[in-house]
């Protein structure tokens, strides 16, 4: 019964997950392509367009972690060789491509790896018997703990604190239609800017990634509608 929830849920998950990735490219194209996303939207969502593949190394590096030491239980440090090898080989993909969505998931990401990397690295110092310095290491790992925790405590705090008392980056979002009010929002821009403390939101000026959009309404003030000929029907 083992043998076969171990192949038909862990490795088939992985089968089916690297399927999933190599059949992106040439099914996202397709008339069918949004279903497909919506199928898998559990392993392509959380990371950007560019770095879907991104999943697979994911899935991969969490099968190895949760697998690894149930199946190498007489060999220790095989097991921790190859966790180790495979938390690096991860990490610095992450590093390199940085695939999640939001930036803060990315930061923590790296961080969640580095603590896994020295935490393995405390208890392999731990488990060697003839080493003399294991209440050391264990003082060390005590204090970076607790360092973890208070790190916690500060960044939830300073997120809470911004709930509770948001602060929006823009005072006015001036929405426009290209053609008929460009220079129009240009000068209204020009003559805001003069009298208000806070940004003025203008298109092309801000505007670095199309997705954050309706985040950047969100986080104004104002929002001005210039209603000039077409803005109702034309972006």
């Amino acid at each position: 019964c083992s043998f076969f929830s171990f192949f038909g849920l862990c490795i088939g998950y992985l089968a089916l997950a690297g399927w999933a990735v190599l059949s992106y490219p040439s099914r996202v194209v397709r008339m069918d392509g949004g279903q497909f996303l919506k199928r898998f939207r559990f392993l392509f969502y959380h990371f950007t367009v560019e770095h879907y593949f991104y999943s697979l190394v994911h899935t991969a590096r969490s099968l190895a972690l949760a697998l690894l030491p149930v199946l190498l239980t007489s060999l220790p440090r095989l097991q921790l060789m190859i966790v180790q090898m495979a938390v690096v080989i991860a990490l610095i993909l992450q590093v390199r491509f940085f695939p999640w969505r939001s930036a803060p998931c990315n930061v923590l990401d790296a961080v969640l790896s580095f603590n896994l990397l020295l935490i393995i690295t405390v208890g392999i110092m731990l488990g060697d018997k003839q080493a003399g310095d294991g209440a050391t290491a264990q003082i060390c790992l005590l204090v970076y703990l607790l360092c973890i925790l208070i790190g916690v405590l500060g960044v939830g705090s300073f997120h809470g604190l911004r709930v509770l008392f948001p602060k929006k980056p823009f005072g006015a979002f001036v929405c426009h239609h290209k053609a008929g009010a460009g220079s129009m929002a240009r000068w209204l821009k020009t003559e805001l800017g003069a009298k208000v403390t806070q940004a003025v939101f203008l298109d092309s000026d801000n505007l670095t990634d199309l997705k954050q959009l309706l985040s950047h309404v969100r986080n104004s003030h104002v929002l001005i509608l210039l209603l000039t000929a077409s803005v109702w029907s034309r972006p």
